[in-house]
């Protein structure tokens, strides 16, 4: 139950900082500015933050709402299955954080603070869901 536990908590965490990352690229006044290495605006501002013309601040909430809607209905039902798609949408956004990182590092030269947060639930929430998975 500590493994549901901490998979929800994450969920939550990831969730909560892709809808604030959202706000941030949305106002004029972010909460995301601490200097010039950690500005979220920085980041967002670059061409390669869309795909499919979507601006991944949009694609966030949808992805980490997806995992949380699946933690959560997991938890009430008790179905492998919801989490086993846990998992496989973990590891999906899981192989997409060194691109992201990279993007930060060497095309933006500056770091967002709610994606780092992000980075960390992908991570996090992809090693713990897959070891949910095997045990």
């Amino acid at each position: 139950m500590k493994l549901e536990a901490a998979l929800l908590v994450l969920t939550v965490i990831g969730a909560a900082s892709s809808f604030l990352a959202l706000r941030d690229y949305y106002s004029a006044t972010p909460i995301c500015r601490v200097d010039e290495r950690w500005s979220c605006k920085a980041v967002y501002s670059i061409r390669e933050a869309r795909i499919l013309g979507l601006h991944l601040s949009m694609l966030a909430p949808i992805y980490f709402s997806t995992l949380l809607v699946l933690m959560i209905t997991y938890l009430y039902t008790g179905m492998r299955q919801l989490l086993a798609s846990l998992a496989a949408l973990s590891v999906a956004g899981l192989v997409m954080v060194p691109y992201l990182i990279y993007l930060e590092v060497s095309v933006a030269h500056a770091f967002c603070l709610h994606c780092t947060i992000m980075h960390m639930v992908i991570i996090l929430t992809s090693i713990l869901s897959l070891y949910a998975c095997i045990c």
